[in-house]
């Protein structure tokens, strides 16, 4: 599962998650099982997902900071509401619980066009450079990458 952020669905937060976890005694030393330790390292690997990426028209997508999304929920047969995603909603209160707050569902923590482009250009990169190779050791062409090899060398160490 991909990172997503609490507040809009549209960056990455990973980056953000990532600084404030402490040390771990990983002794695993494959730079593509696991994300790096140090935090330039992890935004130098990661750049297009936080920093952002140029599309092949030359266009800058900025990834560094979010942009609201939406859904149109229908209340009615006739009436539809907007509901941002990521926003704080409160929640009905129960009998052994008091009013909260909740982040948005799981069924609507989506993945955007623009994050799926990051994925694709992060992945162009980094298979050239870091000489990928799929589960049979074959080297990886960037055409040739596939969700699993996607999982392996961006999904797993980035989240």
């Amino acid at each position: 599962m991909l990172c997503l952020p609490h507040t809009y669905f549209t960056s990455f937060s990973c980056f953000h998650s990532y600084q404030d976890t402490p040390e771990s005694d990983n002794t695993e030393t494959d730079p593509n099982k696991c994300a790096p330790r140090d935090p330039e390292e992890f935004k130098k690997k990661f750049r297009e997902l936080l920093v952002g990426y140029y599309t092949d028209d030359n266009v800058w997508v900025d990834m560094s900071r979010p942009r609201p999304c939406y859904i149109q929920r229908r209340r009615n047969q006739t009436k539809y509401e907007t509901v941002i995603l990521g926003e704080a909603r409160p929640r009905q209160p129960t009998a052994n619980a008091a009013s909260s707050f909740v982040d948005t569902p799981v069924e609507h923590r989506g993945i955007t066009a623009r994050q799926l482009e990051a994925i694709h250009k992060n992945a162009t990169r980094r298979c050239e450079e870091e000489e990928w190779k799929d589960r049979d050791g074959n080297k990886v062409d960037p055409k040739d990458v596939n969700l699993y090899i996607i999982n392996e060398y961006i999904i797993k160490p980035f989240t």
